[in-house]
């Protein structure tokens, strides 16, 4: 197994966290598998929602999301990338 292959694994696993929180929580998912912002700052570890703003207005986020109306939305597997991402450790050694 490769590194990229274990980091899939990683992230596929932590999507499948998201999903079980989500539905513990009763959290609405978007078809696409997006979570609004004030979950997904939750699932990040951020306090608010107000640091995802910051790096949106900032021009410096560090996961992508859509904008439906005046609303952000992220998606499942790319929180789960960026928390992934995160974790110290040979294995995410670039």
């Amino acid at each position: 197994m490769t590194d990229l292959d274990d980091r899939e694994r990683r992230i596929r696993a932590t999507v499948r966290a998201i999903d079980r929180y989500c539905a513990r929580n009763k959290i609405p998912i978007a078809i696409d598998g997006a979570v609004d912002e004030a979950t997904a700052a939750t699932l990040l570890g951020y306090s608010s929602a107000d640091a995802l703003r910051k790096q949106a207005s900032d021009g410096v986020n560090r996961v992508p999301y859509r904008v439906l109306g005046n609303r952000r939305l992220y998606r499942k597997a790319d929180i789960a990338a960026e928390i992934e991402r995160t974790y110290n450790g040979p294995e995410n050694a670039e």
